[in-house]
């Protein structure tokens, strides 16, 4: 399987009973499934944070079940990184309306407070103000604006990442929607990668 649309994936929950893989080794398969596979346009919509995601490999006869790869674990730091995207992707429908550069200066600011594993700096405090004072002149504008608002919060959950991808997905025109949604399942799963890599 090459492409990642063809790939399977499950979320694993901490003090779950399942054959893990081991380095480069498959786990061992078994029958009893207690979580469905999450589908590729699953990924971040079932996501909560401290589950771990990892690829999914089903037997010939839709019985069995192996974990082949572990990809990452859903943290603060996934969740804020591709809020953060998110709402960059839909940052000209933004600016072209509004030229006051708050909702850059909100995704920066979020940015910085991973960077600075963390820790709310002033820069995060005012970036958050000038998202909460902002007024809107356009709906979709609004919508983007609201995207960059949710990702320099302080604190985050799943909840709130997967209200900012519909809302950033909100903001482009309607025929272009499947599109971002799509571009936002291929971010989350790079970003859970990217992560996971940056932790070893």
């Amino acid at each position: 399987m090459s492409r990642e649309t063809e790939k399977s994936y499950c979320y694993v929950g901490t003090g779950e009973i399942v054959p893990l893989p081991k380095k480069t080794r498959p786990g061992e398969w078994f029958g009893l499934f207690t979580h469905d596979t999450v589908e590729y346009e699953g990924i971040f919509r079932r996501a909560e944070l401290g589950l771990e995601l990892f690829e999914v490999e089903t037997s010939a006869n839709q019985v069995h079940f192996r974990l082949t790869r572990r990809v990452g674990i859903i943290n603060q730091t996934a969740l804020r990184l591709f809020m953060a995207a998110c709402a960059e992707h839909v940052l000209d429908v933004y600016e072209r309306a509004r030229d006051d550069g708050a909702a850059r200066r909100a995704i920066s600011a979020s940015l910085e407070y991973v960077a600075n594993g963390g820790n709310l700096t002033e820069a995060h405090r005012q970036a958050m103000f000038a998202c909460v004072d902002c007024t809107y002149d356009r709906y979709e504008v609004g919508r983007a604006m609201c995207a960059a608002t949710f990702c320099v919060q302080h604190e985050i959950n799943a909840f709130e990442a997967r209200f900012c991808a519909r809302e950033a997905a909100m903001a482009v025109r309607v025929d272009k929607r499947n599109a971002e949604y799509e571009w936002q399942r291929k971010m989350f799963l790079k970003t859970i990668k990217a992560v996971a890599k940056g932790a070893q």
